[in-house]
């Protein structure tokens, strides 16, 4: 993953290279990303429509009424549906998988009229769209925080969907420590990121909101 997103960096500093704007390689990567995100979703919905899911009861102190629903095709898992209650309020929230990677992720509770939708690439969440259509973009500090929770929250579920258990106390799953990044991968990042730092000097301050 690491090295994913090594390649992504490389690339987006070499498309800003060739003179295309901040503002205008991002709305580039947003419309490309909604539109393979929603057709993905779409063909998913389709492929696990007829298919029984296994369900689990899920426990934690932070809400009522757990449950998650796990679609699988050809053993692979497409999509987990998790629901719970809080404060009176019904939450669901749907993932979906390309492989092991996520690809869009869809939140909603009882009391907004639309959810909240994350759009996902194979490195990093690439565009939320929140549930007044204002888009943010991997940048926002409101954006960055969403990827970690979701990042976290996906492995666990991912955990809770392969464990044999029909019950699960969510409270109680445990995320193994990341593997240290490599020397090499290290040196790369820093080197990447002195570049990254050069280029947005030249990027007029009205781009990087």
């Amino acid at each position: 993953m690491k090295k994913a997103l090594i390649i992504l960096l490389t690339v987006f500093l070499t498309q800003l290279t060739f003179g295309q704007s901040m503002d205008e390689l991002l709305k580039m990567w947003n419309s490309e990303t909604v539109r393979i995100g929603d057709s993905e979703k779409e063909r998913i919905d389709s492929e696990i429509k007829d298919l029984k899911p296994i369900e689990k009861v899920l426990i934690s102190t932070s809400y009522s009424n757990g449950k998650l629903k796990i679609y699988s095709h050809n053993q692979s898992i497409r999509k987990l549906d998790k629901t719970y209650t809080l404060s009176d309020t019904t939450f669901s929230e749907s993932y979906y998988f390309m492989g092991r990677w996520p690809l869009y992720v869809e939140i909603e509770h009882s009391n907004q009229k639309s959810p909240d939708k994350f759009y996902f690439d194979k490195t990093n969440l690439m565009l939320w769209i929140d549930s007044n259509q204002d888009e943010f973009t991997v940048e926002n500090e409101k954006c960055s925080k969403w990827w970690w929770n979701l990042a976290e929250s996906m492995d666990k579920l991912m955990m809770i969907a392969n464990s044999e258990s029909g019950q699960v106390n969510e409270d109680e799953i445990k995320l193994p420590d990341p593997p240290p990044m490599s020397k090499e991968d290290s040196l790369k990042m820093i080197e990447l990121k002195k570049q990254f730092d050069e280029l947005m000097k030249t990027v007029p301050d009205s781009l990087k909101k």
